[in-house]
C-alpha cells in the first residue's frame, strides 16, 4: 500500500514525497483535500496520509483526517502544519501532530510510528 501526501504548496509536497521515496515507502501525492478524497473514492488504498493542515478548498487537513478515518479506520494519520496547533478535537484518535519544518529523520520515525500504532490498534495521538 501507499502513502498519501497532500498538501497545496507544491515544492513541501515535492520534498515530502521525495523524503518519503528514498525511506522506501511507495508515494502517491495529492494538492488539495478534494483531490485527496477523490482518490479515496476510486478506491486506493493508502497504508498512512500525510497532511497540511491549512489548504484551499471546502476542507482543511484536519477534516480530511476524520473523513478519511471513517472510510478506512486502520489509516495511520500524520498531520503536520507550520502554523496551525490543533486541539484535542482536532485530531482522530491514533492520529499524530508535527510541527513544520519537520527534520526527514522525525517525518520517518513518526510515519513508522502511526503505522504501527494503527495496525495493532494501539492509542498514539500526540502533539509535538
Amino acid at each position: 500500500m501507499s502513502i498519501l501526501v497532500v498538501d497545496d504548496d507544491y515544492l513541501v509536497r515535492m520534498l515530502t514525497a521525495g523524503v518519503l521515496t528514498d525511506a522506501g515507502f511507495k508515494v502517491v501525492e495529492a494538492s488539495n483535500t478534494v483531490e485527496a478524497l477523490r482518490l479515496f473514492g476510486d478506491g486506493v488504498k493508502f497504508r498512512a496520509i500525510v497532511t497540511d493542515v491549512e489548504m484551499p478548498g471546502p476542507e482543511n487537513g484536519y477534516g480530511l483526517a476524520a473523513r478519511a478515518r471513517l472510510t478506512c479506520p486502520t489509516v495511520a494519520l500524520l498531520i503536520i502544519s507550520g502554523r496551525s496547533h490543533p486541539r484535542s478535537s482536532d485530531l482522530p484518535s491514533r492520529a499524530r501532530f508535527l510541527s513544520k519544518p519537520t527534520p526527514a529523520a522525525l517525518l520517518i520515525s513518526e510515519l513508522h510510528h502511526v503505522i504501527a500504532a494503527n495496525f495493532s490498534g494501539g492509542r498514539t495521538a500526540s502533539a509535538r
